[in-house]
Parts: structure tokens; C-alpha cells; sequence
């Protein structure tokens, strides 16, 4: 499973969704469009496109990027609502975004 910050705390579980934010604060960069090519309880892999706020000339007015992705969920844990995976990993696919963007985030606990 995993916790998706797009909605409001507590986060709630779901299993192969269909996108994951992944900069919660301020919702500048997430995966969205997933296909979801295997699902087990250690590790997910799939596709996807990788979007993130570029921020130019700043993050208000800035365009959003789009890159291709693949994605492996992993580093399960355990909560009282379940266990979830808390990180995800890119592979990038084609270009990279200009910003000094991870390949590895670490994904929000369920509330």
C-alpha cells in the first residue's frame, strides 16, 4: 500500500494508484499516469510520467515538466493501518528535469 499526501491527514492507503505526490508541502513534484507492471508485499514496479513544478522564472507562475519514468516502490513498513512502502525510486526514462531533482523520495507514513 501506499500513503498519498494529495488528500488530507490522516493520508490514506491505497493500493497501485494511479499518480503519488511526492513533495506533500507544496505539491511541486509527483508521478502520475502509473501502470503498475507488478505488486507484491515487498516491492510495486510500474510506468509512469514524473511531473514537477519548474519554477521560472518562480514556482507560482513557473510551467510544470513532464518526464518519463520507471518506478520501483519499496522499503515496507508498518502501521496501525497496515504495512505501506516508504520509498519510492525513478528511472528515468528520457530526459531529466533541469533541477536538481533525487531518483529516490522518501513517501509520507498514513496519518
Amino acid at each position: 500500500m501506499v500513503a498519498n499526501c494529495a488528500a488530507a491527514a490522516p493520508y490514506p492507503l491505497s493500493r497501485e494508484p494511479l499518480s503519488i505526490t511526492l513533495a506533500c508541502a507544496d505539491a511541486g513534484i509527483g508521478v502520475q499516469d502509473m501502470l503498475w507492471l507488478s505488486w507484491t508485499p515487498t516491492a510495486a514496479t510500474g510506468s509512469g510520467l514524473l511531473w514537477e513544478k519548474l519554477c521560472v522564472p518562480d514556482c507560482a507562475t513557473g510551467k510544470i515538466g513532464y518526464y518519463p519514468v520507471g518506478v520501483t516502490l519499496s522499503a515496507v513498513r508498518s502501521s496501525a493501518k497496515g504495512h505501506w512502502f516508504s520509498e519510492l525510486r525513478v528511472s528515468w526514462q528520457g530526459s531529466r528535469p533541469p533541477n536538481q531533482t533525487p531518483d529516490t523520495f522518501t513517501l509520507m507514513a498514513p496519518g
